[in-house]
């Protein structure tokens, strides 16, 4: 009887132990899709960042060549350019941007 007893005793903490180990395995599972996620979103935001240096480089040069033109409504039209990538990246921050919580 003592053997069949140590036995049974070594099936439940083996049990218990798998057990265990299924919840260690489904937390990495979970980490792991996290890591994934932010993995992801730096991405994107990367993506983000290289568009807006783009859109500015781009209409650096193209106020660079209005105003070596000597034409002042090439020169305004780039200007009117800047004006609306500038209001519509404020717009994109400001809506991406999280809110503070309210002073206590």
């Amino acid at each position: 009887m003592w053997l069949w007893d140590t036995i049974n005793q070594m099936n439940t903490r083996l049990v218990s132990i798998e057990a265990k180990l299924d919840r260690l395995l489904a937390r990495e599972n979970r980490v792991m899709a996290t890591i994934a996620d932010i993995q992801t979103a730096v991405a994107n935001e990367t993506t983000v960042v290289q568009s807006a240096v783009t859109l500015l480089n781009q209409l650096t040069t193209a106020l660079k060549d209005a105003l070596a033109s000597g034409d002042p409504a090439a020169a305004q039209t780039v200007v009117d350019q800047i004006t609306a990538a500038t209001q519509s990246l404020a717009e994109a921050v400001a809506a991406n941007t999280p809110q503070p919580a309210p002073a206590a």
